[in-house]
């Protein structure tokens, strides 16, 4: 990320949220329809049903995470040329994150009222704005904020720093790259889950209800969730979350490098030609 320039780290974001989505779209179904209590299905007329708005929104995120933490790393540097530590990575990609949940509000809105009741992706936000006014279309944007200030912290953030750290380790160096990288994606794809389930579950149960009939806000639908279902309640489409992240973080990092380089060679001939000659001066000197 460090190489590219702000829109170009946006580009790449978008690509790889598009290429995502198209590979994980049934585990996010799943997820969706076990939080609500539907009922399971393996039929694709259901499981790719709102696809356009879930890749649309998660292009979108992903387009303003990268380019939102590619900005705060630099801002974090200061101009000097060095690699981020391990807590300036984690710390970009939190705030990185906070800045793509105002965007991810109102097209996941859309996109699990599609998911429950059909229609397409410019009625269903007509039919929303036309019941609940335009203020509805920011529905879930609290839990929706914090739920993407803590996803991207597992892919920019910990899934790196993760790989970094055992890539570091002589006895694993011999391991392929991607099975680093799985492991370590399945790795924060459990922590990053398991901290941000809850204010997801509070999101679609808010979302797939604009009425306000069960879930009025964040913390009266947390209290009635608990109330009814206990803590667990809160972890309702655990699994299908968790599989669903883990191959995210996967993909986002295995991806990630290859299209870098396919969309914008010049930057990384550029970097390849710098450290060319600096390889270069120091044999000179010596």
């Amino acid at each position: 990320m460090q190489e590219l320039s702000g829109g170009q780290n946006a580009a790449v974001g978008l690509a790889l949220g598009a290429l995502e989505v198209c590979i994980d779209q049934p585990f996010l179904y799943w997820k969706n329809a076990a939080q609500q209590n539907l009922p399971f299905t393996l039929n694709p007329k259901f499981l790719y049903r709102g696809l356009v708005a879930s890749i649309t929104n998660m292009a979108a995120l992903t387009a303003i995470q990268f380019f939102g933490t590619g900005v705060i790393k630099q801002a974090i540097k200061g101009g000097e040329q060095r690699e981020c530590t391990a807590t300036e990575e984690v710390l970009s990609a939190l705030a990185g994150g906070g800045i793509s949940g105002v965007i991810c509000g109102p097209l996941e809105l859309t996109m699990i009222q599609q998911q429950r009741f059909g229609g397409t992706i410019i009625g269903t936000p007509m039919n929303i704005i036309s019941k609940t006014g335009i203020v509805g279309m920011t529905r879930g944007m609290l839990p929706a904020i914090t739920r993407e200030s803590i996803f991207t912290c597992g892919y920019l953030g910990v899934t790196p720093v993760l790989q970094k750290k055992i890539e570091s380790i002589a006895a694993l160096q011999n391991l392929p790259t991607p099975v680093i990288q799985f492991g370590c994606a399945m790795s924060a794809g459990l922590i990053a889950s398991g901290l941000s389930h809850p204010a997801d579950t509070i999101k679609t149960c808010m979302q797939g209800d604009i009425e306000q009939s069960t879930y009025k806000r964040a913390l009266s639908g947390l209290r009635l969730i608990i109330a009814r279902d206990s803590i667990s309640g809160l972890y309702k489409g655990f699994k299908w979350r968790y599989a669903r992240m883990g191959m995210t973080f996967f993909i986002i990092n295995l991806f990630m490098s290859p299209i870098s380089h396919v969309l914008f060679p010049d930057a990384f001939a550029m970097d390849g030609r710098d450290k060319s000659s600096s390889d270069e001066d120091e044999y000179n000197l010596t």
